[in-house]
């Protein structure tokens, strides 16, 4: 019987430290130890400047769907991910900066996970533009400054790809607004107009092109003259007077108005066969027979290439007084929403009533100068460079707050494709 009592008092103590022993194994165990991990660097693409790195999301996903995760970047851009099953995963980010208009976006597919093992990942981050398009560069409203030589014949515009991919100038419009005419409108806009849904023109040219023709790469532009012609040539004071010549485009109507029956005057338009013409729609039948900007004060608008114009549906007929008492203007109207940027200027401080943009366009307006009497001056209007995405993007980027007064600067002689493009 002890025999039998100690038997099984043995096989007892065996089984319970048996029990210890597997219980003891469970314990030391790590759980992670048939898991994996991976950490993520963030880094941007050669020749970006300073975007912070910091609080951005970081998404994870496996090959099968089944595990997402995501993760703030910490100061310096990492992120980590422990304790992982083992598998194929892929790494995005997409974040957007509101407040300075900037995307950070970049993946990377294809990252093994194994069991016990950290995977090291750098993330290459590019860096767009958001919400920014085609814009005015420049607008060379005023006349020269070279002794009556050029007089108001050298007008430009140029138009600037401000956004990270190529845009297409094909088919779009320029449009110039109802202008003051050195004050002899007597009543201001706001009192006749619906100028916070509407733009009202006088006129209206095309680029030509079918859709893909006229490419205009980020950071580069293209120069629009009125009249494309070397004023320098026979001109009296040269170093005032604009060489045109070798503009992308100019525009040139008098066989567009004498086909009208409208009286053309060849002495303001006039033709280089050299340049791509543009393509006349639509000009007022008021106080001038040619294609060209409001020396006094104007405003000036893109508009998309599916805008399409009706002299029934979008026609407003305007009757303004004037010096000479009264008359009626014909304008074009076209909603708000076909603008794809627009910039207004006055003659002086004096005029503010005459606004001929709504302010979702343009807050407010640039002066020639606060004195007025700077027509023939040979000024011009430049939109100034945000010197900051510049470092960041490491490409020219302009300034738009859809402010002209805050975006652009006068500039005391015109500077057709000036602070060249990086």
């Amino acid at each position: 019987m002890k025999k039998q009592l100690l038997k099984l008092l043995t096989i007892t103590v065996i089984t319970a430290i048996g029990t210890m022993t597997v219980v003891s194994s469970c314990k030391k165990e790590n759980p992670n130890a048939r898991l994996g991990s991976i950490e993520v660097k963030l880094t941007l693409k050669e020749g970006l400047g300073n975007f912070p790195l910091e609080s951005i999301e970081v998404i994870l996903q496996n090959s099968t769907g089944t595990i997402e995760k995501s993760a703030l970047s910490n100061a310096v851009g990492e992120v980590s991910y422990i304790a992982i099953p083992a598998g194929t995963y892929s790494i995005s980010v997409s974040h957007y900066n509101e407040r300075e208009r900037f995307s950070l976006t970049g993946n990377v597919n294809s990252v093994i996970v194994t069991i016990g093992n950290q995977t090291d990942v750098i993330v290459e981050l590019n860096a767009v533009v958001t919400n920014s398009t085609l814009l005015f560069k420049e607008v060379k409203a005023t006349g020269a400054d070279d002794q009556n030589h050029s007089l108001h014949n050298d007008q430009f515009l140029e138009i600037f790809n401000n956004s990270s991919e190529t845009i297409y100038l094909d088919g779009i419009y320029i449009g110039n607004t109802f202008g003051t005419y050195s004050k002899i409108m007597v009543r201001p806009y706001s009192q006749d107009l619906d100028l916070e849904n509407f733009v009202y023109l006088t006129q209206i040219f095309q680029f030509p092109g079918s859709g893909t023709d006229y490419p205009i790469a980020p950071s580069q532009s293209v120069l629009f003259a009125y009249n494309a012609i070397n004023f320098k040539q026979g001109s009296p004071a040269p170093e005032k007077s604009l060489d045109l010549s070798g503009a992308d485009f100019d525009i040139y109507a008098v066989d567009w108005l004498e086909m009208r029956g409208r009286l053309a005057n060849p002495s303001f338009d006039l033709q280089n066969t050299n340049v791509t013409d543009c393509i006349p729609i639509f000009l007022y039948e008021g106080m001038q027979n040619w294609f060209g900007l409001d020396l006094f004060s104007s405003g000036v608008v893109m508009l998309r290439s599916q805008t399409t114009f009706s002299d029934s549906d979008n026609g407003y007929l305007y009757q303004h007084s004037t010096t000479n008492g009264d008359s009626e203007v014909y304008l074009m109207k076209v909603p708000v929403e076909n603008v794809i940027d627009g910039m207004e200027y006055l003659e002086d401080a004096s005029i503010t009533n005459m606004k001929t943009l709504p302010a979702s366009i343009d807050a407010s307006y640039i002066y020639i100068s606060a004195q007025g009497g700077a027509h023939l001056s040979g000024k011009s209007f430049r939109r100034k460079i945000d010197q900051v995405a510049t470092q960041r993007f490491g490409r020219t980027i302009l300034q738009d707050s859809n402010d002209t007064a805050l975006d652009f600067e006068v500039i005391n002689m015109a500077d057709p494709r000036g602070y060249d493009p990086r």
